[in-house]
């Protein structure tokens, strides 16, 4: 349905575009000679004006059902340089700035714009990667600083925040920096130490292999942070191993590709079963899903 080439900025030219019009869409042609098509069922998805468009919570009131996949307004015109109007057969009139169409162009520099914006591939990391180190003061008073931190984490999987206070509620003050905390049976926030009745590996003194956590929900939390509240003491212990689980299976697929197959084909059974003191319950949960996904 689109066609084109690329547009220049994303500024508004300061001569007005041409306007023409088919069966099924509205084409603008900007003074560089730039095309933008939007198809008529979009636009009238889309109209702006404040019956169509609830300007607080930013949401769409029309309902899809109701705009006619071959709907055509009656008349497209250009208001002043600044604005295309147009009048549908029910007599509703519709107003879409330039600038606010040029921005959401289907084509050219715009959308190649829009996919860089959204582009979050993961780094990939191995041995001898040089974590992302963040600074917790920094990260609480400027947002930018915060924005750094959680681009780091999206595409490195993994950073340290140094300078938490050293009580264990200091966890709970960059929580709501960020976002809400998904509950489960261990609580919200639930201190890791050597117990005599552990249930569960971590609350003990043995060592714990590379892992992932929380396998056996359905919804695995996207993010889990650890503070470290009281350091080892001793010669030996208290390192803590991660690894890049993405790696590991671009790795497996390029030089083990059978055994990649099998992670990633043969479902397992992942279960978690017990009692949690924090919040007075049983739990066992299961659940049944390959290795890779």
């Amino acid at each position: 349905m689109i066609t084109g080439t690329r547009l220049q900025s994303t500024t508004a030219s300061t001569h007005p575009p041409s306007l023409e019009t088919s069966s099924s869409r509205l084409t603008l042609t900007a003074a560089d000679g730039s095309r933008l098509d939007f198809p008529f069922a979009w636009l009238r998805d889309n109209c702006q004006c404040p019956e169509c468009f609830h300007p607080i919570s930013m949401a769409r009131n029309v309902l899809l059902r109701n705009v006619p996949v071959d709907i055509r307004p009656e008349e497209a015109r250009l208001d002043g340089e600044k604005n295309v109007v147009l009048t549908w057969a029910d007599g509703h009139r519709s107003t879409y700035s330039w600038q606010w169409l040029v921005e959401r162009g289907f084509t050219g520099e715009n959308a190649r714009r829009r996919g860089r914006r959204f582009d979050r591939t993961p780094r990939l990391w191995g041995a001898g990667a040089d974590i992302k180190r963040h600074r917790f003061d920094l990260i609480m008073e400027d947002d930018l600083r915060l924005l750094d931190f959680l681009s780091d984490l999206e595409l490195y999987g993994l950073t340290l925040v140094q300078g938490i206070p050293d009580e264990a509620s200091g966890q709970t003050g960059l929580l709501p920096r960020l976002a809400f905390a998904k509950y489960t049976h261990y609580a919200r926030v639930f201190e890791v130490e050597d117990k005599s009745d552990p249930n569960n590996l971590a609350y003990t003194a043995a060592t714990l292999g590379l892992h992932t956590d929380l396998p056996y929900y359905e919804y695995v939390p996207g993010v889990q942070f650890l503070h470290c509240v009281r350091p080892h003491v001793g010669d030996e212990g208290g390192e803590n191993e991660f690894c890049d689980g993405f790696h590991v299976a671009r790795t497996m697929r390029e030089a083990h590709p059978e055994e990649y197959r099998t992670l990633a084909e043969t479902p397992v059974e992942f279960w978690d079963v017990g009692f949690e003191e924090g919040i007075g319950m049983e739990f066992h949960k299961v659940a049944n899903t390959p290795t890779f996904l």
